[in-house]
This record gives structure tokens, C-alpha cells and sequence, in this order.
């Protein structure tokens, strides 16, 4: 199979801490054409000055095992440059291009929100009320954690009703699919538990794919159409978006350009039905998902499209509140990031964007594979158009003293295997039951260090309570930017 990965690698086609800096780019780099600047320059995180390491996107398709990858650019209302590599079908070697239909997962929450805010601004749905008021047929079941706070579609947008997270099925063609309150009541075919709240609406974030099922019943219910339906005529038709379906099982014209989702071993899943629509059912290109975000940017600033532009303005607004997307900001930068990730079998998804450029990425690829090129690409983008907050960070060297080093040393624990962390030649070095070749740890920072050969970068961390008191634990921040945390082993 990676005979078959190299094939394409040739045919890829292109329609802060004190202590830390960005890399700076060379000018004759950056007046490269993005697309082609982007394609070469994926480079991690966090990483050491002068020892920045960067990769080209078929360098990591074929190091990852990752069949095909399309990429869509807006620049404010305009779609700029496109870039598609690999394959959709390895089997018959026919090559991704910008026609080329993925399943976008939870790329569907965010449409979803924006219909659901549309019928919000119609009247026909209170962004604060109790859902029971509207729906029909099924209602969230009241418990002692809905005695005072009550389920809301402002919390479900946001994660924040309480609602217990459950990964719905999907189902083969043939099989039984069960009904959209059938998935909710738990009751067959549904092979899923019921909806349950479990912690007190408003007290809490935590994500939800069951919560959008509710959403998906509520618009329903108040249109008294189907969702798919509902999404087109709310969503679809006004951002010109010709190259999308929630229907299941998906469209025939659709369905003739579908990449094939692959496992982590390169090995195909068959086409499933996913009738958890507004929780992840869209079939989609980033073309079409790159349409939906320049109607934002335009809703935005005042043209209606779809919403007022105060709405947007809540929907994009420096709050923790997700109104659709969740935010990256701060006060010492003006710029606003929002993004949403999506993941269905074989399938890997981002869109993230930002507000101050009036610029976004929508990279869709088909692995299970896929999340840390996302990441990747995602960060070149920011260093090209110079984005805020996803940039890539260059240490310099920190100068640490050996007797505080010594305080890192020890085994720690992220419940897959332990990390040793020992004192040698006045360094800390790692090693692991995986990689047990200990790596070299430079200090970045105080309680900061990162690994030259793999560009791990590693923090150490006391109990708040306790700041004088033994470290505790160590984040593991990847390449990639994906974090994990280790407990000391006593």
C-alpha cells in the first residue's frame, strides 16, 4: 500500500512566554503562492531556534498512512486557492479533487446552529427556554438536576445543557435504521442508550453529540419538515452551497464522488447511514463548507443572508460561550480564532478561521489518521496569513540549574504507559516502555522543556494549593499540538 502512497506523493494539485518568538520566515518563501508555501512548510508546535524542522503535506500523508486530503481557502468573500492530494478510492486510484465528497461529522454542528439561531430570529424557537416547550412526541426527561436549570437551545449549542455524551451508531444500508426519537427513547433499533441529563443545565461544559439530536428535534418539530429539508432552505440555498446533504442515504450525485473513509491500517470502511444528522451526517466538500463561511463573514457585517448581524456578533463574540464554534482570544491580541473538528469512521475534518483577517481553512481528509495533519495545515495557514494564537512557537534556550532539574526527575503516568524522567550529564532526559531510547530534554523555560528530536515539548506542574511542594504532574504537548497529562508515580 505505501507503493500506492508514493504514486501520488509527485501529483498533488493546487486550484507568548518572554522566552519564545515566532520563526520568522524568509520573504522569498512567503512570496511563494499560499498553497504551495503551505504544501511545504508544516512544522510543529513548539519547537527549538535553530532546530526547526519542517515537512511538506505528501511527507506526512506518507509517514501518517492518510489516503486523500482537500483543502479550501477563503480570504474574505472570496474562495482563493484550493489544493487537493491522494486518492478518494485506493482501490481504483481515482485521485481527490475539489468535487470530491466527504462525510464532514461534526462539521454538521455548526450548521445546525446557525438554522436552529435562523428559526431563533423567525420567533418559531426561544434561544433561553425550556425545549420541552416545543417538542413533540419525546421530551427531555426531568430529574433532580433539572429541578431548577433547564435544558435550553443556547445550552445545547453550546455543550452546556447537561447532557450525557454518547458516540451514536451508524448503520449499514439493509439494516434497520432507527427513528430520530427512537435514537433519543433509547428504543430499537436503536442499538444506543436514551438521552439523559446528567449534570444541571448551566453548570458545566461538556461536549454533546446526543444534545444536537435534540436540536435536530426541536427544528423539526417547530417546521414540521424534515431536517435535511430544513438545513437546505435555511442554510444551503442562501450560502449557494450545491455540494451538500444530510440525506441518508446521501444523494446519488453525491455518492459517485465520495472519497472512501480508511482505517489506521489503510483498510477501507464500507458506506454507512448516519441518522444522527445534525450531530454529524453531512455529506460535504470544503468548497461547499468554504460557501458557508463567507455567508458568516457576510451576515457579519450586516448583509442577512441567513442572520442578523448582531446575531453573528454573539455567534463570534469574545465569550466562552460556543454559539456554534468554540474560540481562541485573548486581550492582547484583537483577533478571534473559531473553529469546530469533526470525526466520523474513516473520516477526519476542520474548519477554523480568522475574525480579524476575515479568513478560514476547511481541510477534510479520509482517516482515522488524520488529526494531527489537520493541526499541521491549520498552523502553516496561520503562519502564512499571520493569524493569532495557532501560530507555531520557537524557543530559545533557558538556562535551569541542576538542582532544580533534579525535582523533574521521577516516572509519571498517563494511564497507557510511564514516563521516566532521569538526571544525566546535567540534562533531563525521557525515556518510555515505547521509545526506550532516552531523548535529550532542552529547558525553555522554567518547569519547560522540549525534545530536539521529536519536538515534544513537556511542562511540569505542582498542586495550586501546594506551589512549593513536589511536581505532580507533566503535560506532554506532541508535535502536533495535542496534549496529554501524566501523574507521578509514588
Amino acid at each position: 500500500m505505501r507503493i500506492v502512497l508514493l504514486l501520488f506523493l509527485f501529483s498533488a494539485c493546487f486550484a507568548q512566554p518572554s522566552n519564545t518568538k515566532t520563526d520568522n520566515v524568509p520573504t522569498n518563501g512567503k512570496n511563494k503562492a499560499p498553497a504551495a508555501w503551505i504544501k511545504n512548510n508544516l512544522t510543529s508546535l513548539h519547537s527549538l531556534d535553530g532546530h526547526v524542522i519542517r515537512k511538506s503535506i505528501p511527507q506526512l500523508i506518507l509517514e501518517d498512512d492518510i489516503p486523500g486530503v482537500s483543502i479550501a481557502f477563503v480570504d474574505k468573500n472570496k474562495l482563493t486557492w484550493k489544493a487537493s492530494f491522494g486518492f478518494r478510492n485506493l482501490s481504483t486510484s481515482e485521485k481527490v479533487n475539489d468535487k470530491t465528497v466527504f462525510t464532514g461529522a461534526s462539521l454538521s454542528k455548526p450548521l445546525a446552529a446557525i438554522a436552529a439561531l435562523k428559526l431563533v430570529e423567525s420567533g418559531k424557537i426561544n434561544l433561553d427556554e425550556d425545549v420541552n416547550k416545543v417538542l413533540v412526541g419525546w421530551h427531555v426527561k426531568n430529574n433532580e438536576f433539572t429541578t431548577t436549570e433547564k435544558v435550553t437551545l443556547r445550552r445545547l449549542i453550546g455543550h452546556s445543557a447537561g447532557v450525557r455524551n454518547d458516540l451514536w451508531s451508524s448503520y449499514l444500508p439493509g439494516q434497520a435504521v432507527p427513528t430520530l426519537t427512537q435514537m433519543l427513547a433509547g428504543e430499537s433499533p436503536s442499538v444506543d442508550p436514551a438521552t439523559t441529563v446528567v449534570f444541571a443545565p448551566g453548570s458545566d461544559v461538556r461536549y454533546s453529540n446526543p444534545g444536537y439530536s435534540i436540536i435536530q428535534k426541536m427544528l423539526e418539530d417547530v417546521s414540521q419538515d424534515s431536517f435535511e429539508d430544513i438545513l437546505e432552505t435555511l442554510v444551503f440555498e442562501p450560502s449557494g452551497m450545491t455540494e451538500s446533504s444530510f440525506k441518508q442515504p446521501m444523494p446519488e450525485a453525491l455518492k459517485e464522488r465520495r472519497a472512501i473513509g480508511y482505517d489506521e491500517n489503510l483498510k477501507p470502511y464500507p458506506y454507512r447511514l448516519f441518522p444522527y444528522k445534525a450531530a454529524g451526517g453531512v455529506w460535504t466538500t470544503p468548497t461547499d463548507m468554504a460557501k458557508f463561511v463567507m455567508t458568516l463573514f457576510a451576515d457579519h457585517e450586516g448583509k442577512n443572508k441567513i442572520l442578523s448581524s448582531s446575531m453573528m456578533a454573539e455567534v463570534l463574540s469574545r465569550k466562552r460561550e460556543r454559539l456554534g464554534f468554540s474560540k481562541i482570544f485573548n486581550d492582547e491580541s484583537e483577533d478571534l480564532i473559531f473553529r469546530h473538528y469533526g470525526s466520523n469512521q474513516g473520516f477526519t475534518s476542520y474548519l477554523v478561521g480568522s475574525l480579524l483577517r476575515r479568513q478560514a481553512v476547511i481541510i477534510m481528509i479520509n482517516s482515522d489518521n488524520g488529526f494531527e495533519l489537520l493541526d499541521y495545515i491549520a498552523r502553516a495557514v496561520a503562519e502564512y496569513y499571520d493569524w493569532d494564537h495557532l501560530q507555531p512557537t520557537i524557543h530559545n534556550r533557558y538556562t535551569s540549574e541542576i538542582s532544580t532539574i533534579k525535582e523533574y526527575q521521577g516516572r509519571f503516568d498517563n494511564n497507557s504507559e510511564i514516563l521516566t524522567f532521569n538526571l544525566n550529564e546535567g540534562l533531563l532526559w525521557v525515556s518510555s516502555e515505547e521509545a526506550k531510547t532516552p531523548m535529550k530534554l532542552i529547558p525553555v523555560g522554567k518547569n519547560e522543556f522540549i525534545s530536539i528530536d521529536s519536538s515534544v515539548k513537556y511542562e511540569f506542574y505542582r498542586p495550586r494549593h501546594n506551589k512549593n511542594g513536589d511536581i505532580k504532574w507533566v503535560r506532554v504537548i506532541q508535535a502536533s499540538g495535542r496534549d496529554n497529562w501524566c501523574e507521578r508515580v509514588l
